[in-house]
């Protein structure tokens, strides 16, 4: 799912709550997707419409602070979601892959002056 164009009814809404704003700038729309599931209720992608979402309207230069979040909000869905299943030294070890992540990503776009200044 794409949080582009969400659409969910007022009673959902009122169960399950709106995005959660842990989550800075990726991530909100899984997130909430997920919690509308588990609320019972499904959740389905509509083939048929069309969004048209200007993603990348920056050139396609991203920030280091905006790959930070990019990173950091799949360590805050694990943790909320999926942590307290397996033993922390994986949370652990998740943590530094992200970090590595980031870190080779951050590199990349330097070296290929994809980065915002």
């Amino acid at each position: 799912m794409s949080g582009a164009f969400l659409m969910v009814s007022r009673a959902v809404y009122e169960r399950v709550g709106g995005l959660d704003e842990d989550y800075f700038m990726y991530g909100e729309d899984i997130d909430w997707c997920y919690r509308i599931r588990a609320g019972g209720y499904r959740v389905w992608y509509e083939g048929s419409s069309v969004t048209v979402h200007h993603k990348g309207g920056n050139g396609g230069k991203r920030s280091a602070h905006s790959l930070y979040h990019f990173y950091n909000t799949m360590l805050i869905y694990y943790r909320k979601h999926h942590a307290a299943r397996y033993p922390t030294w994986l949370t652990a070890l998740l943590s530094l892959v992200m970090k590595c992540l980031y870190a080779c990503h951050l590199t990349v776009a330097r070296i290929r002056g994809r980065l915002k200044p």
